[in-house]
């Protein structure tokens, strides 16, 4: 790793109640004493070995799996073991993902004790949807969980919601999103769009022709949302995801920019500015095998985190390097600038000029806006039909 310092930890914790029936992420169903055990000894070791490549932490995200499965007494464990390894800032987003079916009271005595945002995964508020999608626990666990959390220190609550099911029509989905957003307690949600993965249980069970009629829906689902949460507060700042002014995943959007990060536990993935490396899966991973390395070009990398922070709202400003006088530092250098003060990256004028004519190609086809700066610099962001056609901006560009 170089020597910039990671400000983001993220924490694979791949335990959960049941497979979902569309999930092809790695996950164990109801471990058994001894993997859990297995897993918090190596998850030690690794802080332990990597704790020097982090700075102080602006972000943590606990994911899975559910990290909410976990019994109140690992739950104390986990968070102890970071605290004794990592400095936290006092400013830092903590998250964890919870599901409705193992939140309880007593959990979240203890979450509140060290988080300051929970994501609960709810998918849908309609039994029917929730069956066919495979989720465990019912209604009432998803009203009970949400009771829970209102009656929580947290008032950072995010909520996924999935769309494109099954069976699910355009106001059965209308139904979901009016339901996130009268609860006063969400400040954000993510919705996505029912894959069908090639190994997930859901994909075998419909037709080719079928698939292709659930997406056709789906996209006219995606673009009702707007429309639907007008005037509620939630604006969209990303492609799937939907929040309250300054309740945006402050992790998500460092990562999409480009942020460095470390990821522990089985298939969590670190980056260092230029290199990606993913963890093996429990077994191997729980054996010491090696993390798989992504290694590319600095311009194929630079590419990449652009092309990802124009799934965004907030976009890019690019301009020439300045020096302490505000003159250009050195000839021919350009800083391509993100929304946070660690998203920023020296580029060469020709990859700026390389650039531009991609982002003017894309404007005239109504994709980008290109917003003119003083001193030859500009800033890009993404239209509504850009949104839209989000791999259309990623092919030109790549």
């Amino acid at each position: 790793m170089n020597h910039q310092l990671s400000t983001m930890l993220y924490v694979h914790v791949p335990f959960c109640s049941s497979k979902c029936g569309y999930c092809v992420f790695h996950s164990i169903p109801k471990p058994g004493d001894d993997i859990i055990v297995s897993y918090f000894k190596k998850l030690e070791k690794d802080f332990e070995r990597e704790k020097e490549n982090a700075g102080k932490l602006e972000s943590l995200f606990i994911g899975g799996g559910t990290p909410g499965y976990l019994s109140p007494t690992n739950l104390e464990r986990l968070f102890t073991l970071i605290q004794n390894n990592f400095s936290i800032s006092e400013k830092a987003e903590i998250s964890i993902e919870c599901n409705p079916e193992s939140l309880t009271e007593e959990k979240i005595k203890i979450i509140e004790g060290f988080a300051n945002r929970v994501s609960l995964g709810i998918q849908s508020f309609n039994e029917a949807h929730r069956k066919i999608l495979g989720r465990a626990g019912d209604m009432r666990n998803v009203y009970e969980s949400i009771e829970i959390l209102n009656n929580s220190k947290i008032n950072n609550i995010s909520c996924d919601i999935i769309y494109g099911i099954p069976s699910q029509n355009v106001k059965d989905f209308e139904a979901d999103i009016r339901t996130v957003v009268s609860y006063k307690i969400f400040t954000h949600f993510s919705a996505y769009s029912l894959t069908f993965e090639e190994n997930s249980e859901i994909t075998s069970l419909y037709s080719e022709d079928e698939k292709d009629d659930f997406e056709t829906v789906s996209a006219e689902m995606w673009e009702l949302i707007p429309e639907i949460i007008k005037n509620t507060g939630f604006k969209r700042y990303e492609i799937s995801n939907y929040s309250l002014k300054g309740k945006e995943c402050k992790h998500n959007v460092d990562t999409w920019f480009g942020g460095k990060y470390l990821g522990f536990g089985p298939a969590a993935s670190s980056f260092d500015g230029n290199v990606r490396w993913t963890q093996r899966e429990l077994s191997e991973w729980l054996r010491g095998e090696p993390a798989i390395y992504d290694r590319i070009s600095e311009k194929e990398r630079m590419n990449e985190i652009f092309m990802m922070g124009l799934r965004t709202v907030f976009g890019w400003e690019i301009k020439p390097e300045m020096s302490d006088n505000n003159r250009p530092q050195t000839v021919g250098q350009f800083k391509i600038i993100g929304p946070y003060k660690n998203n920023s990256y020296s580029v060469s004028s020709s990859y700026v000029e390389d650039l531009k004519e991609k982002l003017l190609s894309l404007k005239s086809s109504g994709l980008l806006d290109v917003l003119n700066f003083d001193a030859g610099g500009f800033g890009v962001v993404p239209t509504e039909k850009g949104l839209t056609f989000w791999n259309e901006i990623a092919l030109q560009l790549v």
